[in-house]
């Protein structure tokens, strides 16, 4: 089922296109997450989804309403969107219940309906017992919590959440991380979570939007987005990769694929035209070390050890690759080594 549908949104601030001609469907019950690199537009369209900031074209409609259009606008106040920002919000002067219970309090709401909402979300985000601290008392991930608690509270049709989790360290930004789709599920609530940092997006998310220059690039779940990249940028920006160019000379190479001096790769290939030239994306973890037989022979040029896993350089006829093994097998810097190669994606450049 649908929760909302954005088609043809445009966003501009003077001549700089922000947002050009997106489309994108949001399922109900979804984890979605925005990602790109800075300055691509994310935190703009989830103003335009909220109502902070107006559409330049396109519509947007939330539960079969139309909320913004060129020529219509609803106000942010009326739409029911949560939204939890980077830097949290809270009034320091407030309780914990305060913050929590204030938009109810704007709404005029009884006092009784006001406490019974309030102890409901406390304990989705396990707070119980800290109603009457203030902020300063909270930790960060206590007071990430409060402003969660302060957005569900409202029962939004959609929560928003502006990279919430970038102001915390590794290991609390972690557990908020698997706090957040805890609640998610828990509430059955759809989601729409921007973030840079692509490790959240794929531990979290069920489905994952790429963005770039304010344009949607490629969606799918974390699994297709890792596996089969469209792209050369999603290839790059979601995980790490090793991107070749090659160019078609003939026909006879149809049914292989030529990637070294003397390398092939028997069935590896696509339908292309004489003297096309196509983008290879080949993921550090596809590739193979060997001290003593493989597809070509490559020297180690630099070594980072990561605990579970290994991160080399090898460099192969005068190009460099990264690969990545366990740490079973180690290589030392000027060592020989064979590379063998399992899994290669065509994409587009």
């Amino acid at each position: 089922m649908i929760q909302a549908t954005i088609r043809g949104l445009s966003k501009s601030y003077g001549k700089a296109m922000v947002i050009n001609s997106l489309d994108l469907d949001i399922y109900k019950g979804e984890m979605l997450t925005i990602v790109g690199p800075s300055g691509c537009g994310k935190s703009t369209f989830l103003s335009c989804i909220a109502g902070l900031e107006r559409v330049d074209d396109g519509t947007i409609t939330i539960e079969d309403e139309l909320v913004s259009s060129r020529n219509y606008f609803k106000l942010p106040e009326k739409r029911q969107i949560g939204l939890v920002f980077q830097n949290y919000a809270l009034w320091p002067h407030k309780s914990v219940f305060e913050n929590i219970a204030y938009p109810l309090r704007i709404k005029k709401e009884c006092r009784n309906s006001i406490k019974n909402k309030v102890a409901k979300v406390i304990g989705i985000v396990r707070l119980v017992g800290k109603q009457k601290f203030y902020p300063h008392e909270l930790s960060g991930g206590e007071k990430q919590r409060v402003a969660l608690a302060r957005a569900l509270v409202m029962n939004p049709k959609i929560l928003l959440l502006d990279e919430p989790l970038s102001n915390l360290d590794a290991k609390l930004r972690e557990e908020m991380q698997y706090e957040i789709k805890h609640i998610q599920k828990d509430m059955n609530i759809t989601i729409v979570h921007v973030t840079h940092d692509q490790h959240e997006a794929m531990g979290i998310s069920d489905r994952i939007a790429v963005m770039n220059k304010g344009k949607l690039i490629q969606i799918g779940t974390p699994k297709e987005i890792y596996e089969d990249p469209k792209t050369k940028f999603v290839a790059k920006f979601i995980g790490k990769t090793n991107i070749l160019c090659k160019c078609v000379k003939d026909h006879s190479q149809k049914n292989s694929l030529k990637l070294f001096k003397n390398t092939f790769m028997k069935d590896r290939w696509i339908e292309v035209s004489e003297g096309e030239k196509i983008t290879l994306s080949i993921r550090p973890e596809d590739i193979c070390l060997k001290k003593d037989k493989g597809m070509c022979k490559g020297v180690v040029k630099k070594v980072f050890y990561g605990g579970n896993k290994i991160e080399y350089i090898v460099c192969v006829e005068n190009r460099n690759l990264m690969v990545q093994t366990s740490n079973k097998k180690k290589y030392e810097v000027g060592e020989e080594v064979y590379i063998s190669i399992n899994e290669i994606k065509v994409v587009k450049a």
